[in-house]
């Protein structure tokens, strides 16, 4: 405490161990890309994403201690009553799930740089497609 460089120091490595490197110090936002159509499945979905061990049950992979992010969709689960939903029976759905929290608070990787993330999601990155039928299709890229 008598050192105020020292506690500044340590202070600013916590709280990039716990949230993350500011953006002017890593330049590098990772995130999952998820596309997919609507209506492919009948029924709302989601696409979890975990780092680390693959769940083995559905209900973990939203809830357990290595869930990352999610990407969902609402969908109408008799779209053939829905005038809008048979126009759009190809509609594409996209979302983003930011990975670079989850790579901080989940990994010792020292850095976001491509060179050591890259391997690290490969190796690590696990996600399913879960519907509201508790049905489950677990896909390991």
């Amino acid at each position: 405490m008598e050192n105020e460089e020292a506690v500044k120091v340590a202070i600013t490595e916590s709280i990039d161990r716990l949230y993350g490197p500011p953006a002017n110090r890593e330049p590098y936002r990772w995130t999952a890309r998820v596309r997919s159509k609507k209506f492919e499945l009948g029924s709302s979905y989601s696409v979890p994403i975990v780092f680390g061990h693959a769940p083995d049950t559905p209900e973990e992979w939203e809830t357990g201690p290595n869930y990352v992010g999610c990407h969902c969709a609402f969908v109408n689960s008799v779209p053939e009553e829905c005038k809008a939903c048979l126009e759009n029976t190809d509609l594409l759905l996209q979302g983003s799930i930011p990975l670079n929290h989850g790579i901080v608070r989940r990994s010792e990787l020292q850095s976001l740089d491509p060179e050591v993330v890259v391997p690290y999601l490969t190796e690590n990155m696990h996600w399913c497609v879960l519907t509201v039928r508790k049905f489950s299709m677990i896909i390991r890229p």
